[in-house]
């Protein structure tokens, strides 16, 4: 799959996230006015003959994840399963794929629309993000795991007893370093188990040593050393612990981290111009910043190459290996200290779809070997869920005399997926954990990059007015 599919900014991804949340309460409000929907799925195995078929299936896209239905294997098996079927597979895109508040907003009341309609769309498209949680505690989307037989194909712990999302690719996201930048600081390649204070030890050798630009990456870095393992939210009890010291002295040493001389700063930015940089995604700020970060020397010169982490999948071993071999990459497993999931792509079925029967077979072509073969041969960044292909994958790699390296990656991640220790990410409060995280880091920013320097009496009544914020919207 492209980089334009797979690379979304962080900032982008963000702005999803908190939005998506609005689709949850419009959703779930909808559908608890309506009547509930027919069960129409029919029995593992029933064939369908085109005759007996709709004319046609739906499946919806969010604008932004649009590139899947044109990705070659997908369109490929789908002009497979239209002459089989007799059937027309449409691709419907709502919203727009321009990131605004007001895209989001409309995409979110679109998709609830859609989702109550009688004889609606029948599939839809859920790429890492966001949780679907709302969806199937309304029960608009079908409980699917005893309804297609491809199910037993894939990797046991990427399936639980119930499953209302199908993952069709996986993709485990590397963290990547430049082989220069531990040249020159004379430092050995970390160990596949390292953990984040390994990293953040390294970082720290290297801006004493770098000239490092701060930009969007270098920002978000500093917030999840210091910021990330607060116990900020607990969803479950609905409590926003925000008004804290520990709160405090993390913000005073992110602004401190900030302004200490290690990064080059512009020098006439102001606060406006910081925000703007981080959160304004139209603003002249952003798309500098943003230009920069994508270019190659940037990438080539930070210890960190965010650029190769967007499109490094290390379970494919052949393009680890080549970015290890030529680009003066460091291919890493994400820190053993944190709980990491697998992003992935996937369907979920409208309970209330015109032909639900008919989207559990779509699904189920997909989990083949035939088109899990093709997801692998064809991408760089995308790895087939199905398991039954592990050995005629480790013969194709055998031959292409790969680096070792990249062997021994994949195989300690493939291990970790294996024995459940690295699960899809859908655990619906930890998904609202983070966005409400991201959230409150935004909020934040005032503190970290005010033109003058909070009072702590200032500080303590921003931070209040903030946990009572938090503490209002996890109670709603």
């Amino acid at each position: 799959m492209n980089e334009e599919y797979e690379g979304w900014q962080g900032g982008a991804e963000m702005l999803k996230k908190l939005w998506i949340m609005l689709l949850i309460i419009i959703t779930g409000f909808a559908l608890w006015a309506c009547s509930a929907f027919p069960e129409k799925a029919k029995a593992v195995g029933q064939v369908i003959r085109p005759e007996e078929a709709a004319q046609e299936i739906s499946i919806i896209f969010d604008a932004m994840d649009i590139g899947f239905s044109k990705w070659e294997p997908f369109e490929n098996y789908k002009k497979r399963f239209q002459k089989q079927y007799g059937v027309k597979v449409n691709c419907i895109a709502i919203g727009d794929a321009i990131p605004t508040e007001e895209y989001f907003d409309n995409l979110c009341k679109e998709l609830a629309v859609k989702l109550l309609v009688e004889d609606g769309p029948e599939l839809i498209f859920y790429s890492e993000g966001y949780s679907f949680d709302g969806l199937v505690k309304q029960k608009a989307v079908l409980d699917v795991r005893n309804k297609i037989d491809n199910i037993d194909s894939i990797y046991a712990a990427l399936v639980g007893n119930e499953l209302y999302c199908v993952p069709v690719t996986i993709s485990y996201r590397a963290i990547v370093l430049n082989h220069k930048a531990l040249e020159a600081l004379d430092i050995k390649e970390p160990e596949l188990g390292w953990d984040k204070e390994s990293y953040y030890d390294i970082k720290e050798k290297w801006l004493d040593k770098s000239e490092t630009t701060f930009s969007y990456y270098e920002y978000n870095d500093i917030i999840n050393k210091y910021l990330r393992d607060l116990d900020i939210f607990n969803v479950r009890e609905k409590r926003a612990n925000i008004n804290t010291p520990q709160m405090k002295d993390c913000i005073k040493k992110i602004r401190a981290e900030i302004f200490s001389g290690k990064y080059n700063l512009k020098s006439n930015y102001k606060f406006e111009n910081y925000y703007n940089m981080m959160y304004e995604y139209l603003s002249d700020e952003y798309k500098e910043d943003s230009e920069l970060r994508r270019s190659e020397a940037y990438n080539s010169q930070v210890l960190r190459n965010r650029r190769y982490e967007y499109t490094t999948n290390p379970l494919k071993a052949k393009d680890t290996s080549y970015k290890i071999a030529r680009g003066g990459a460091v291919v890493l497993p994400q820190f053993s200290d944190e709980t990491s999931g697998l992003a992935y792509a996937g369907f979920l079925i409208n309970r209330n779809g015109k032909n639900t029967e008919l989207a559990c077979e779509f699904i189920n072509g997909l989990l083949s070997k035939e088109v899990q073969m093709q997801i692998y041969e064809d991408t760089d960044d995308s790895y087939p869920v199905n398991k039954e292909l592990e050995g005629a994958i480790r013969d194709i790699e055998a031959q292409a005399k790969l680096d070792d390296r990249a062997v021994v990656l994949k195989d300690y991640v493939l291990d970790k997926i294996k024995s459940g220790s690295c699960k899809l990410w859908t655990d619906s409060s930890k998904v609202e954990e983070s966005e409400l995280f991201w959230k409150l880091v935004k909020d934040l920013a005032k503190c970290f990059f005010a033109d003058k320097t909070y009072t702590e009496e200032e500080l303590a009544k921003e931070l209040q007015k903030l946990e009572g914020k938090y503490n209002i919207w996890l109670n709603e």
